[in-house]
């Protein structure tokens, strides 16, 4: 039996409606076994330049397709004067007043140089007086000595001549203990004030060196002025040095303001990265205060994906899956790996390229690593489609997948 060419013709058209209807709902519903990425941008890392002083902006002829060298100029600021005219006047201010302390201590140093010298002038005329003193006591001292010597040596003869006769009987045992008795008080007498010579000898050095064994009241006091003179004056020393110190570091500040204000009168705003001025937040001629964001240099190779995936796929996504990027608008895929994961409340936004609007602040946000390569810096900002998947590289087959999936998809959303 011959079926009509009609009935084949319909047949084949109620299949391939089936089969698309098929392949539709098969990818609608792809991705709970491919999560996708329900909002995603091509990213990179922004670098902040921001001004050092007050003055006015002039930007250098500068666009996004011109890559700065590290350190080259992208601005010129010219100083605020009034600035530094101020900055000097209060400068002078503390100067004078660091003038006026060090003057009062070179004051209350001079009194206390001039105190000490008075109490140790005081303290040596009576050091000198006392060992004059202690001298002329030492004379009467020697002249006693000399007489108790020449008593004790008749004492002694006397002894001498008194024994014998003591011994024949002639002499009583009374007059012989009387004999003895004054030679043992001469001894006494001598030796007492041999030792009172010995004592004002002893003292007499120690006055001489400035160290009396026995100083008198008056001889402490004027130690104690000198001692705590000389404390003061340390500590007075060691507080002018500090403030001479300050004065010369503020001289020397000073010094270069002035120069500054002659001759530095403009300063360049540079780059710490190699790449473009991507976004500047302020227009020539305009004035700028001291650490004003200037304008942003993207990092070249730094670009990465910024996605963010629905939270019923935090479960479905690890950090190093693989990541097929497609660029919304182009047949093109861009393969990356996932190298972040944070929830939206808990991340930290870091300086990027495209501040890009958060769908939602319940949703995952991942950051794909992609391929310097397959990438440059006009890809910066394009919308493109992120599909998560744990097993390794797509193939061109699951490419196709995909890319059907995210057409259907888009009509869908759209």
């Amino acid at each position: 039996m011959k079926l009509c060419p009609s009935v084949c013709l319909k047949a084949l058209r109620i299949g391939f409606a089936t089969l698309l209807i098929a392949i539709s709902l098969w990818a609608l519903l792809l991705p709970p076994s491919f999560p996708y990425s329900s909002h995603a941008v091509i990213n990179a890392r922004a670098i902040p330049i921001r001004s050092t002083d007050r003055g006015q902006i002039e930007f250098a002829e500068a666009s996004r397709d011109r890559i700065l060298e590290t350190g080259e100029s992208l601005a010129t600021v010219s100083r605020d004067l009034e600035k530094v005219r101020r900055q000097l006047e209060a400068q002078k201010l503390e100067e004078q007043k660091l003038s006026g302390q060090i003057a009062s201590l070179d004051q209350a140093i001079g009194q206390l140089e001039a105190r000490q010298r008075g109490a140790r002038d005081r303290l040596q005329r009576e050091q000198l007086a006392m060992v004059e003193k202690l001298n002329g006591s030492r004379t009467l001292v020697e002249d006693r000595i000399r007489i108790f010597r020449a008593a004790l040596k008749e004492r002694a003869d006397d002894e001498k001549r008194v024994l014998p006769l003591y011994q024949e009987g002639i002499v009583t045992a009374a007059q012989w203990s009387e004999v003895r008795q004054k030679r043992i008080e001469a001894e006494r007498d001598l030796s007492t004030e041999e030792t009172d010579l010995a004592e004002l000898v002893d003292r007499i050095d120690a006055h001489e060196s400035g160290l009396s064994l026995r100083a008198n009241s008056t001889d402490a006091s004027l130690t104690t002025i000198i001692e705590t003179a000389g404390k003061e004056i340390g500590d007075l020393t060691i507080k002018r040095t500090e403030l001479r110190t300050e004065l010369e570091e503020l001289r020397n500040q000073m010094a270069l303001n002035q120069e500054s204000n002659r001759a530095d009168m403009k300063y360049d705003l540079t780059t710490p990265i190699a790449g473009p001025v991507w976004h500047r937040h302020v227009v020539n001629g305009e004035a700028v205060v001291e650490d004003q964001l200037v304008a942003e240099v993207v990092d070249p190779d730094s670009l990465f994906v910024e996605a963010y995936f629905r939270r019923d796929f935090l479960s479905r996504i690890a950090i190093g899956d693989h990541a097929s990027v497609f660029v919304v608008g182009e047949p093109r895929f861009i393969e990356g790996k996932v190298a972040d994961i944070r929830v939206q409340e808990s991340g930290a936004r870091q300086n990027r390229a495209v501040n890009v609007t958060e769908p939602d602040q319940y949703m995952i946000t991942a950051t794909i690593e992609i391929d310097r390569r397959e990438a440059d810096l006009e890809d910066i900002g394009r919308f493109v489609k992120v599909l998560v998947s744990s097993h390794g590289k797509t193939s061109w087959i699951e490419r196709g997948q995909i890319w059907l999936s995210l057409v259907l998809r888009s009509h869908r959303d759209s």
